[in-house]
């Protein structure tokens, strides 16, 4: 009983870290046209955190999933996250002229350690 009430809320804490996350990266970014290249009005002192908030939320999420023994389940979630993140990501670097290939390389170990954990 002890072990469901600590998975449930970890679990529950951790969707709120990433929803909260999102939402302030997205008021921090505040239009997003249909390409991910940012609106020039980012308020970027508050972006860096936001994104950094976001991505220290998924990969609690990860581990947590990894240690209850759900590593399929991990997969699937760190597929999904890279596929909808990783680009966005290439194309905000690109429209600021920052080196957009770090998060190309990231993109690509992601999905290997997704496809990875799948047969595993």
């Amino acid at each position: 009983m002890l072990r469901q009430t600590t998975d449930f809320l970890v679990r529950t804490i951790g969707l709120v870290l990433i929803s909260s996350a999102y939402f302030w990266q997205f008021n921090a970014l505040t239009v997003i046209d249909l390409f991910g290249i940012a609106n020039p009005n980012v308020d970027k002192a508050a972006l860096g955190p936001a994104i950094g908030c976001r991505n220290a939320a998924a990969g609690i999420m990860l581990l947590v999933l990894s240690l209850q023994g759900h590593r399929q389940l991990a997969g699937v979630f760190l597929f999904v996250w890279v596929t909808l993140v990783g680009p966005e990501d290439i194309f905000l670097c690109i429209k600021d002229d920052t080196s957009w290939t770090t998060h190309a390389v990231n993109l690509g170990i992601g999905w290997t350690l997704s496809v990875l954990s799948w047969y595993t």
